[in-house]
């Protein structure tokens, strides 16, 4: 059996009447009063509709949502890529059980963030509020991916899993061509 330590909220999924589970953002249990509600959490998954190209053009609420959880660096900007959970996170940055160090939790995801680029790119191409803002933000996401991937290949010569937001460096598993060769993509990728 696997030991978590009360500092680990359980996870459970909430059910309806009929017994089907509810698609929500997030619950947990809280152990004091055995509640289950929303976890107000923002990360990657928050702006999928974005990055998959899901949200109409001509919505430019859902954009401008969208942009701003990227572009806020109390949020998912992070100056050295989009970042996969909010600083403000409850769980930021915590470890996700004892003894494994936190994974989604805040790091620099190349796979995501070239997603990212690649929907910048499609939205800014209609002329409306946002399109200055997402060609800016295309061009500045751009560069801090090449500065943290180039940089940290040039320090230590490998490819890396994931990296750092506070300081752009290669984390975790190395060599990795995985998905942080998108590189290759995001040197050719342009406004």
């Amino acid at each position: 059996a696997v030991y978590c330590p009360p500092s680990y909220e359980p996870l459970y999924p909430h059910m309806d009447s009929n017994g089907k589970v509810q698609i929500y953002d997030l619950f947990i249990a809280n152990p004091d009063n055995q509640t289950i509600g929303p976890i107000p959490s923002i990360g990657y998954v928050n702006i999928f509709p974005f990055i998959l190209q899901l949200i109409d053009r001509s919505d430019e609420q859902k954009l401008g949502s969208a942009l701003h959880m990227i572009g806020d660096s109390e949020l998912l900007w992070s100056g050295h890529g989009i970042r996969s959970l909010a600083k403000s996170d409850l769980f930021y940055s915590k470890r996700n059980a004892p003894g494994d160090a936190p994974y989604w939790r805040g790091y620099i995801w190349i796979n995501i963030n070239y997603l990212v680029l690649r929907a910048l790119r499609h939205y800014s191409s209609t002329i409306g509020p946002h399109q200055s803002r997402m060609i800016e933000l295309h061009r500045s996401l751009r560069s801090d991916l090449l500065t943290s991937v180039l940089g940290s290949m040039e320090r230590t010569g490998e490819l890396w899993e994931q990296f750092d937001d506070s300081t752009g460096y290669g984390m975790r598993g190395h060599p990795f061509t995985g998905w942080t060769s998108l590189i290759t993509l995001i040197m050719n990728e342009s406004i």
